[in-house]
């Protein structure tokens, strides 16, 4: 066991290190990219700035060529490279700068190089006067433009700033690493402190800031290229969609960092610390002087259930106690909102799961709008006396995610299927179709918004293009979509297929022993209320559920478990005695339907020219 536990304690900081060496290449890597593109902008600035007082004399063009520098990916940036000569207090000088100092020297921004050359031919030919600004303390110093060009400068915006923030994310990750006394220890939103049992709540504002300053960095960068006067149409578009998106989350940036710094100090604390089922619980929010508290208060001890067998995690409100506060007379440290409330006798724990959702609790103060202003973590443990129930007693809404569906008695008898399902028996598989009514009528109007877009830009070619190639190829996937279901000998096969692509996983046999239901949504029918579910495999997509069916009724995804497992017991031993071929691996690719938008783009661009 000794060396066991000591295997385990060096392979976790082998891991580590690894982090750590990961973390420090990154913050490296980026910091330094980063620091170069920062001292470059700040360069660039401070000489746009010192130009301002340089002053001008008469300048004779010797030679000058625009120069073109393919790119290694395709394209190519361009260059002046001009040589003319001035005087300066008697003295004759050359140059070569036509920018300011420390800008690009090569790009394809805009057209400042075309039109530069076009000027230093003009004065090389005596049709153009042309002036230099000279530097009075180093008459070898001289540019012909001393305007800044904002779009160099939006260009080497996300550079200067992005950078060295991931590089600083990076190394403040692999500090926090060196530091971490246990290796693989995870950060929590909330602290807690031995002995006080109270909870601080922590606003990520670093996160959020990061995000904002991302966002809104690329957001100009885009907007930069698009006011250049050779940008095609649809970069407008774009840009105009990043800065509404860059608005709105510098708005919300700036509303949870006001939140933030206006309940600073602010912690909650619980007695007992940690609540029983059944057990009343007073929770407090203990708040420093500076924090304004309206006349009423609301708290409430939120249920809440968290899926998370997904790529991602959502999570929804199943249930939540609400109470008015109790103001305490303030205290040396602020004042004191107190509440009580009753956890329910079958509450489960914080972290337990009810049939694959995460159940967690807290505890929240809302505002008279119903927003949550603070909310901290509440560790409620489960009443060991009561045992785990069968069926949620929640609403159906509320319900666990995934419901399991068990293997009931199976005869020769054909079970019944939904309505909208097919069923075709064919000599190698048993084949279940699903009917696509929603995704044909979002066909059709993606087809009538493609005939509208054509109409309104068919003289507008370079900008139509861009909005008629998705509209075409969701047209496409949407009128041409099938979702089919095959019962093999030696298994399960699920196609997804249209024009644009096609997806195809085989399962075994096995997997139709862990079937379960997932509820999705619910929509009012002409009998009330239905609820929609979905027939899942459990544990099979790499150690999560793989969706088998579209949405179905209630009662449909049982009824396509049953039909299943029925037609496996019909089918096993018959078509393939004595053997079991192997799983052949799942593929995903791409359909001919591409070719179709293909042909449609090289139309309309040869249309246009």
């Amino acid at each position: 066991m000794h060396n066991k536990n000591k295997n385990s304690m060096v392979r976790g900081w082998r891991a580590r290190a690894a982090m750590v060496v990961m973390g420090a290449l990154f913050a490296l890597g980026f910091g330094s990219v980063g620091l170069y593109a920062l001292k470059s902008l700040t360069a660039l600035l401070h000489n746009a700035w010192a130009v301002r007082s340089w002053q001008a004399v008469a300048a004779e063009v010797l030679d000058s060529s625009l120069q073109t520098i393919p790119g290694s990916e395709g394209g190519s940036t361009f260059a002046v490279r001009p040589r003319y000569r001035y005087q300066w207090q008697g003295r004759t000088y050359e140059s070569t700068r036509v920018g300011v100092p420390a800008g690009l020297d090569s790009d394809n921004l805009d057209d400042w190089h075309h039109r530069w050359s076009a000027r230093l031919a003009a004065a090389r030919e005596g049709r153009l006067a042309l002036q230099a600004w000279v530097d009075p303390r180093h008459p070898g110093e001289a540019v012909l433009d001393r305007q800044l060009r904002w779009r160099q400068v939006v260009f080497m915006l996300p550079f200067a700033v992005l950078f060295p923030l991931v590089g600083a994310g990076a190394l403040i990750a692999t500090w926090r690493m060196l530091r971490s006394t246990e290796p693989g220890g995870q950060l929590t939103l909330g602290t807690q402190t031995p002995g006080a049992q109270r909870h601080t709540p922590r606003h990520n504002l670093v996160a959020l800031w990061s995000a904002t300053v991302f966002v809104g960095m690329m957001a100009l960068g885009i907007a930069g290229a698009a006011s250049g006067p050779s940008a095609p149409g649809w970069t407008s578009l774009v840009a105009g969609l990043m800065l509404l998106l860059a608005t709105a989350l510098a708005y919300n940036t700036l509303r949870t960092s006001r939140d933030a710094w206006a309940y600073r100090g602010a912690f909650a604390s619980f007695q007992p610390p940690r609540p029983t089922a059944g057990t009343t619980v007073d929770a407090m929010w203990v708040l420093p002087p500076h924090v304004a508290v309206p006349a009423h208060v609301r708290l409430r001890i939120a249920h809440y259930r968290i899926d998370d067998s997904g790529s991602g995690t959502t999570e929804r409100l199943v249930e939540e106690l609400n109470a008015h506060a109790q103001r305490i007379l303030p205290a040396p440290d602020g004042l004191r909102l107190l509440a009580r409330f009753d956890l329910p006798a079958d509450a489960p724990s914080e972290g337990a799961r009810r049939s694959g959702d995460k159940v967690a609790w807290r505890f929240e103060w809302l505002d008279p709008k119903g927003r949550i202003v603070m909310a901290v973590p509440l560790l409620v443990q489960a009443d060991a006396s009561i045992s785990e129930p069968a069926v949620d007693r929640l609403s159906r809404q509320a319900r666990v995610a995934v419901r399991d569906l068990p293997a009931g008695p199976l005869t020769d008898t054909l079970p019944p299927l939904p309505p909208g399902v097919c069923l075709q028996e064919r000599p190698d598989a048993l084949v279940l179709s699903f009917g696509q009514t929603g995704w044909r009528r979002f066909g059709a109007v993606a087809l009538l918004a493609l005939a509208v877009t054509f109409s309104w830009t068919k003289t507008r070619e370079d900008f139509g293009l861009w909005l008629e190639l998705p509209l075409l190829a969701i047209a496409v996937h949407a009128v041409s979509r099938r979702w089919t279901l095959q019962a093999r000998d030696d298994g399960l096969v699920l196609d997804n297929a249209s024009w644009l692509w096609r997806r195809r996983i085989s399962l075994p046999v096995s997997c139709l022993q862990a079937m379960g239901q997932r509820w999705l949504y619910s929509r009012n029918g002409p009998q009330g209320e239905v609820d929609v579910h979905t027939l899942v495999a459990r544990g099979v997509d790499r150690g999560g559920d793989l969706r088998l069916t579209p949405g179905l009724p209630a009662e449909g995804a049982a009824q396509i478990a049953q039909m299943l497992r029925w037609a496996s017991a019909q089918r096993g031993g018959r078509f393939s005695p004595g053997e079991r071929r192997a799983d052949p691996a799942p593929w995903s690719r791409p359909g001919w339907g591409w070719t179709l938008c293909l042909l449609w783009g090289v139309a309309r661009l040869s249309t246009g020219a």
